[in-house]
Order: structure tokens, then C-alpha cells, then sequence
């Protein structure tokens, strides 16, 4: 494509989209507008027709409740009512009603007066005089309405009447007491309602405002078709609207009752069933956008002949210096540097025409200044060849001393770097495996898990083994299968190519020291639950002659005071008194409270010796704790304690865990009776719990400020009979902070300690999350 055809193009592209694009937005922009303004037209006029029929109605009402209130009509309905139907005063109430009543309004087509039972008793029209109108909505409201009030019924033909009515309705009371005796009813001529929606000024040639029932029928006259009045269906998207959907109106464009596309606007007039609607056919409404349309086709098209016009003398003027310009680059690129481009004109192409000069210029220096680079870069080349050959011969050395076996594979599984620790672990030498498969390595149950896998990751370059390590079985040249640890990584190559490196370990010594290790863990287990079983036996057994001794002792104590009693009784000697008075007062019961005590100790300590022997063979009943429930029974049931002993706990907001909710009581317990044995009696006793998650387990931390345990007991306080002190006068076998790391194992918990003397100790709890 030639320069001048693209200019060409290139101008009439700036010069006729920005115009197409102005004119088409002033035109859409300009019919929107005349859109919206119609619309707002049309709604302006409904809300107008509707105002001015409520007020109509309104007035109709007042004439009604007008009527209601005339004396002599209440008067004449209530002597009626009383003494039944009077010819004289029914003629009386007709010419009263036809006379004074009905020209006061000349939409008035009947009155009627009705009496409680719904019989018309007086009219205006006597062929309906005696009438029932009791099953029709008019009486039906009306009779239920306090004084003053109306009703406008349904919109019908009845069939003594010749026109189609509105009926508005009100109660007539009577002169003493204010009691209801009956109804008025005014019809008023349905055609008044078309004098209002008649009034079509301002709306053109098609333009209208009618109204319609909950029916669908219009209820005014058409301007296009005759006799509409409860004729004419009207079932369009607007009335389907607010039927259906007990919308308050729409204003849009949509088919009318006619069948052609109309513009209009809807309202509903709830009060009274009716729906009003102003509509203009779209034809006329939009006449002006059909015009705006024709204008700016034609203010377009006058704008592009112009544009094309002047495009095409200036794409002549700006291209022939160009194509000059063309011919002697031509002759500069076959090589002809002594020629020189001359322009005589002074805009952008001459000054094209001197640089093109100043570049012939520099191409020959360039052509001078790359020979001499060549040289250089033959050079630079064979130096960087020797420092890459450096780093190869030192990444060789690198693999060669590693002390663990690299190999390394191609995608087809061929191995091509085998370093002298894989020789030892496998027993094959480099010569004889480079070139072989990796196969030869892998025993037979693990060559099929291999090729899947290697052929997955090619397929779908997702790793599931790369970047891990993992451990499995290698097969040596003899043929035994020895343990290893492998690490693998992948490289791309080129064009999706991959080589793969394997770091191998040789672990068959670290197999044997866990094989040992577990079989020393099992000997232990064993040796565990054999000691448990001889501290059952032998707490069980003692517990006997224990029991006896305490037992006896008690008895003792009885017969020492019997003897009392028969010294002091019986005429015995004061000699004798006195010579076994210290044996019975002071050295028998001392020696009996000394047994009593020891015993004492002596069973507690087996009752702990077998809740330490039980405890391994108890079933746990693992299930979700709420801590801080667990924690608040366990201060409830040392309350005494903590009050007798002065003691402030604060308990905070506990995660929960899980564990056995019995043992788990038990640890905290343990834990708050031993905090509360070693407080220090130089303050006040204080005891914080708290706890909070650290990864999947839970940490729980009781604090105290008790005297603190120094550094040589922290490790040896959890073993059994272990006490700080065991001179001092606290209570205590040894047991309980064993017993708490018991439980803690057997949850696969763990408990420790942070303490220092004379500030206090923190015991930390950590169990499953």
C-alpha cells in the first residue's frame, strides 16, 4: 500500500469517525431527550386527568351527603319506615326528589331512596320504586358507613335506567338518636366522566385520555372507536400492570387497544377501581426524531464530501516530495554512499532529506567501527569458552567428592551423571552405568510406581516427589536391596525437556539404630507394665495388715480407756493408781497415735501406689472438653481449701482441647493442690490459669507466686516419691505430679516447668488441639 493511499485513509479516518461519532451522539442524545420530555408530557397530563376526576367525584360525594341531611327526606323515610308504604307521601317524597333534588345537578339521572331492608321506597324514576337492592354493592357498603359518609359503587347499566351510571351512596339517619333508617342513592351519568377526559388541547391528532375498570373495559369514550363505553377491552401491558401486580403505573412505549404502538402514561386510581391513561400513537409522538434523522444524514454526508475532498489535494501535495525521496534511498541501499539526497523544499521532507545524509555519513563510519568489534568479539568469546570450561571442570570436581551418591537421569529415564559415593552404595562403576536405565537401580515392587510417576509429571508437570524427601529401597549390582534417602529436583533443558537429579543417602545404619531403639522401647514398655503389676500386687497385699493395724489400734484405744474407768471406779490402791497412771495417761496413747498416724500415711500412700498402677490400664474417653467449665468444677471443689488457705485464682478466657474429661480434672487438680501446698506464707497466695493454641495443640499455663523450686529439682520433680523437701511439714507422698505426667503420656501431652525461687512457678500443660 502506497504512502499516499495511506495518508488518504489516515486523514479521512481522523476527519469522519470524530464527525460520524458527534453526529451520532447529537442524534441519539437529541432523541432521548425528546423521549424523556414526551414521557414526562404524558405523565403530567394522566396526573392532571386524575386530579381533576377525584375532584369530580368529590363533588359528587358532597351532593350526596348533601341530599342525606335534607329534612324532609329523612322525615318521609323514617314515617315510611314505621308505618309502612303511604301513597300520599311517597308521591309527596317522588316530586320532592324530581323538583328540588335532581336539578341541582344535571349529571343526575335517578335518586333513589332506600329503607333498611334494601327496598327502594321513593325515586325519582318510580319504575324502580320497590325495587331490592339489598344483594348490590352500593347498599351493601353504604348501609354499614357512619353519617357522613360515602360510597362509590360499580360503574353499570340498570336495567330500569337508560344510561350507564356511577352510583355514590350515603346513610340517612333519623331526627332522634342518630340511628341509621336507611340509604340515598345518586346515579350519575357515566358520560361525565368523558367530559373530562374529552378535553384533548395539546395532544395532536392521536393523542387521548380514557379510563378503565378492573374489568378491562373502558368506562369513557374512545376518540376512535364508537360506543366504547363497556365495550371496548383494553388489555395492554400497562392495565395488566396494575391489575396483576398492584403496580402504581408505567409510563413506556407498548401496543395499545388498537394494535399500534402507542406512547403513554398509566396511573391507578385505587379508590375506585379505575386506571387512567394518556396515549399518544408513537407515530406523531416521535415525528420530530424521523426528521432530526433525515437532518443529520444529510448534514453527514455534505460533511464527508467535504472531508474527502480536501484530503485528497493535500495526499498529493505531501506524497509527490516524498516519492523523490524514495528513489534516492533506493540507490543508497545498493550500496552507493557517495550519493547524496537534494529537496529544495524547507519543511519536515527536506529536513528527512539532510538527515538521510547525515545517516550515509554515519553508515560509513559504522561499517568501520563493526569490523574492528569482530575482532574484539573472537576474542571475548575464547576467553568466556575457557572460564565456562573452568566452572564445568568445577562443578564435576564438586559432584565427584559429595558423600552422597548424585545421579542424574534424562526424561526417558537414561542416567548420565553417576558420582564416586553412587559407586559405593550401589557397586556399580561409572563406565558400566552411564547410558543404562535407572531401572537397573529400582527393585522390581517399585519400577511400575516409578514409570507412572515420571510419565504423570511429564504430562502434567505437576511434582508430587520433587522437592521432598522421601525413603525406599535401592537395588545394588549383587542384587540386595539396601534402605536410602533420596531428595530429587527437576531441570528444564529446552523446549519442555527436563533432566532430573536424585541426591541419594545410604541408610541401612540409621534403619538398624531405629530398629534397636524400638526394640529397647518395647522391653521398656513391657518392663513398664510388669512394674505397674508388682506395685498392684504389693499395694493390694499391704493394704490388709494395714487395715488390721489401724483397726486394732482403734480397739486398743477403747480397752486403755475401759481400764481407766475400772481404776477410778474400783477400790484400787492410790499406790496403784499411781504407779500405772503414766503407763495409761501418757506413754500407751502416745505410742498408740504414733501407730495410728503412720498407718494413716502408709495407706495413703498405697491408694496412690495403686491409682499409679491403675491409671495405664484405665480405657481413656477421648471427646471435646470445655476447659472452661472443667477448670471452674475443679476451683468449686477446692473452694474451702482456697478460702482457708487466703488464696485469689483468676481464670481466664481457656480454649478448649481434647482428652479424658476424669484425668484431665485430675491433672488440674494435682496441679492446684500442689500450687497451693508450696505458697509462700510472707503473701498473699495468688494463682493465674491461662491458655492459649500453639500450632495443633493447646498450651494451658497454671501460674503461682509460691516459693518456686530450684533449677536441680525442676527435672526430677514429675518422677514417683520425689519431694522438694522431704523434712519440711507439707503433706505429701510424691505422687501427684506424677501421676500428672501419666495422664499427660498417655494423651500424648506434655507438661514442664518454668521457676525460680522465691518469685513462684509456672507449670505448662499442652494437649491434643
Amino acid at each position: 500500500m502506497s504512502l499516499k493511499t495511506k495518508l488518504l485513509i489516515f486523514t479521512l479516518s481522523i476527519s469522519l469517525i470524530p464527525i460520524s461519532i458527534i453526529t451520532t451522539l447529537y442524534y441519539y442524545n437529541t432523541r432521548n431527550t425528546i423521549k424523556r420530555q414526551t414521557l414526562d408530557w404524558l405523565t403530567a397530563v394522566a396526573e392532571s386527568r386524575k386530579a381533576h376526576t377525584i375532584s369530580f367525584l368529590d363533588g359528587k360525594k358532597g351532593r350526596v351527603v348533601d341530599f342525606s341531611s335534607d329534612g324532609f327526606i329523612r322525615d318521609s323515610l323514617e314515617i315510611i319506615s314505621h308505618r309502612g308504604s303511604l301513597n300520599h307521601l311517597v308521591s309527596d317524597l317522588n316530586r320532592h326528589l324530581k323538583v328540588n333534588k335532581k336539578p341541582l345537578d344535571s349529571h343526575i339521572v335517578a335518586i333513589a331512596v332506600v329503607d333498611m331492608n334494601g327496598k327502594v321506597v321513593s325515586s325519582t324514576n318510580e319504575e324502580i320504586i320497590g325495587a331490592d337492592v339489598s344483594k348490590h354493592d352500593i347498599y351493601v357498603k353504604s348501609i354499614r358507613n357512619a353519617y357522613g359518609e360515602t360510597y362509590v359503587g360499580n360503574t353499570y347499566r340498570y336495567s330500569f335506567l337508560d344510561e350507564d351510571c356511577i352510583f355514590v351512596s350515603a346513610p340517612i339517619t333519623g331526627k332522634y338518636g342518630g340511628k341509621e333508617i336507611g340509604i340515598i342513592i345518586n346515579a350519575y351519568d357515566l358520560k361525565s366522566l368523558s367530559e373530562i377526559t374529552a378535553n384533548r388541547v395539546g395532544m395532536g391528532e392521536t393523542g387521548e385520555v380514557y379510563i378503565v375498570n378492573r374489568d378491562k373495559k373502558m368506562i369513557t369514550e374512545s376518540r376512535f372507536i364508537e360506543n366504547a363505553i363497556f365495550n371496548q377491552v383494553v388489555d395492554t401491558e400497562p392495565v395488566r400492570r396494575i391489575i396483576e401486580d398492584d403496580n402504581s403505573g408505567m409510563t413506556s412505549i407498548y401496543p395499545g387497544y388498537r394494535g399500534m404502538p402507542v406512547v403513554g402514561a398509566s396511573i391507578d386510581i385505587p379508590e375506585y377501581g379505575w386506571i387512567l391513561l394518556a396515549e399518544v400513537d408513537k407515530v406523531e409522538a416521535f415525528a420530530s426524531i424521523m426528521r432530526l434523522r433525515i437532518y443529520t444524514i444529510i448534514l453527514g454526508n455534505i460533511s464527508a464530501i467535504v472531508v474527502i475532498t480536501i484530503t485528497i489535494l493535500l495526499s498529493k501535495r505531501v506524497t509527490r516530495p516524498i516519492q523523490r525521496l524514495v528513489e534516492g534511498t533506493r540507490r543508497i541501499a545498493n550500496g552507493d554512499f557517495a550519493y547524496r539526497i537534494v529537496t529544495e523544499t524547507k519543511d519536515e521532507i527536506g529536513y528527512l532529506a539532510a538527515s538521510f545524509n547525515d545517516m550515509i555519513f554515519q553508515l560509513e563510519v559504522s561499517e568501520k567501527q563493526i569490523e574492528d568489534y569482530a575482532l574484539n568479539l573472537e576474542q571475548k568469546v575464547e576467553d568466556k569458552s575457557s572460564e565456562v570450561k573452568k566452572v564445568k571442570e568445577y562443578t564435576e570436581n564438586l559432584i565427584e567428592t559429595a558423600q552422597d551418591a548424585i545421579i542424574s537421569i534424562y526424561e526417558d529415564g537414561t542416567i548420565n551423571v553417576w558420582n564416586k559415593s553412587a559407586e559405593k552404595i550401589f557397586r556399580y562403576s561409572k563406565s558400566d552405568i552411564i547410558g543404562q536405565s535407572v531401572l537397573t537401580i529400582i527393585p522390581e515392587k517399585y519400577k511400575k510406581r516409578h514409570q507412572a510417576g515420571l510419565k504423570r509429571f511429564l504430562e502434567t508437570q505437576k511434582p508430587v516427589i520433587i522437592g521432598k524427601t522421601i525413603e525406599f529401597t535401592g537395588l545394588t549390582r549383587e542384587g540386595s536391596e539396601i534402605p536410602i534417602e533420596m531428595s530429587l529436583s527437576c531441570q528444564e533443558i529446552e523446549n519442555k525437556r527436563y533432566t532430573f537429579t536424585a541426591i541419594i543417602r545410604d541408610i541401612t545404619e540409621k534403619k538398624r539404630v531405629e530398629a534397636e531403639r524400638k526394640r529397647m522401647l518395647d522391653e521398656l514398655t513391657y518392663k513398664n507394665k510388669e512394674m505397674e503389676q508388682i506395685i498392684y500386687v504389693t499395694s493390694h497385699d499391704l493394704r490388709s495388715p494395714l487395715l488390721n493395724i489401724q483397726g486394732f489400734s482403734r480397739e486398743l484405744v477403747k480397752d486403755i480407756e475401759q481400764v481407766r474407768q475400772e481404776l477410778n471406779e474400783n477400790n484400787t490402791s492410790s499406790a496403784v493408781k499411781e504407779k500405772l497412771a503414766e503407763t495409761l495417761e501418757e506413754d500407751i496413747p502416745d505410742a498408740l497415735k504414733f501407730i495410728l498416724v503412720s498407718s494413716s500415711k502408709m495407706d495413703t500412700l498405697l491408694s496412690g501406689l495403686l491409682h499409679l498402677s491403675r491409671m495405664g490400664r484405665v480405657r481413656l474417653d477421648i471427646k471435646r472438653l470445655d476447659m472452661n467449665k472443667l477448670i471452674s468444677n475443679v476451683i468449686g471443689a477446692h473452694e474451702y481449701k482456697i478460702k482457708e488457705a487466703k488464696v485469689r485464682c483468676q481464670i481466664e478466657e481457656l480454649p478448649s482441647c481434647s482428652g479424658d474429661e476424669v484425668q484431665i480434672d485430675q491433672v488440674f487438680s494435682n496441679l492446684l493442690d500442689n500450687a497451693m501446698k508450696y505458697l509462700d506464707s510472707d503473701r498473699e497466695g495468688l494463682i493465674n490459669i491461662s491458655g492459649k493454641k500453639e500450632d495443633e495443640h493447646i498450651v494451658y499455663c497454671l501460674e503461682d507466686n509460691g516459693i518456686g523450686i530450684a533449677e536441680q529439682h525442676q527435672d526430677k520433680v514429675f518422677e514417683i516419691f520425689h519431694r522438694l523437701n522431704p523434712g519440711d511439714s507439707v503433706a505429701g507422698e510424691g505422687l501427684g505430679l506424677a501421676i500428672v505426667r501419666g495422664i499427660l503420656d498417655r494423651h500424648g501431652g506434655k507438661i514442664w516447668i518454668e521457676s525460680e525461687p522465691g518469685k513462684g512457678s509456672k507449670f505448662f500443660v499442652s494437649l491434643p488441639g
